[in-house]
């Protein structure tokens, strides 16, 4: 089982996970696994939390458990993380892309582990710059994955998409990146990208239809 880099924790996965760099920790320090077969927890009315999409009432909601935390995605998996939050484990609701699964976890499954423990987790895309990181906060769609790619030239370089973590070490602030890449729409890629980059395929229920690696796009902007 391949190790990779979130944020800065190493992350064993038994599926690939091609938006993660490789880590070279033999220990990761949380475990995910992938049940292609298997039986969805029953329902509970004992839900804590509970998000909406804009056409969705309840995309997801997460249930404490005596021993773990069960985030169900309606119509698409459970993701049940132990008291310790090392091991996770996804059980599909029915067959999914895999993509589908990797989005899930990468931008809402693990932002929410790594907040529980205690990190400050912001919904944000950044640029680093020479003087420090740019950020931009706001809710799903309004275009901070664009705004951050636009801004990409020689000297700011994209940090990330979607997730930032913000931690202090002696009184001066510093941000970490879930992952590096992007996700835009059909029309912003055109525009940004008119030279058409390899893209990965996105979460199956989003219009969302492109995701770039950023090591590959970021370099034929330049």
């Amino acid at each position: 089982m391949p190790n990779y880099r979130y944020c800065d924790i190493s992350l064993g996965s038994n599926i690939a996970l091609p938006e993660l760099p490789l880590s070279v920790d033999n220990r990761p320090e949380v475990s995910f696994r992938c049940l292609h077969a298997s039986s969805l927890i029953p329902d509970s009315p004992a839900w804590i939390d509970r998000h909406s999409l804009s056409d969705i009432d309840s995309f997801l909601v997460i249930e404490k458990q005596e021993s773990a935390y069960l985030l169900r995605h309606f119509d698409l998996a459970d993701f049940i993380i132990n008291g310790q939050g090392t091991e996770i484990e996804c059980r599909m609701q029915k067959a999914l892309p895999e993509e589908t699964i990797r989005h899930l976890l990468l931008d809402q499954v693990l932002p929410r582990l790594l907040s529980h423990q205690g990190r400050l987790m912001v919904h944000a895309s950044a640029v680093l710059t020479s003087k420090g990181i740019i950020a931009f906060l706001g809710d799903t769609g309004w275009g901070k994955s664009t705004l951050a790619a636009s801004l990409v030239q020689p000297g700011v370089s994209l940090m990330t998409d979607d997730c930032l973590s913000i931690t202090e070490i002696e009184g001066t602030l510093f941000g970490i990146p879930a992952y590096t890449g992007l996700r835009l729409l059909p029309d912003s890629l055109g525009r940004l990208y008119p030279d058409s980059p390899e893209v990965m395929d996105f979460a199956h229920y989003s219009e969302e239809e492109a995701s770039i690696c950023c090591e590959c796009e970021i370099r034929s902007r330049r």
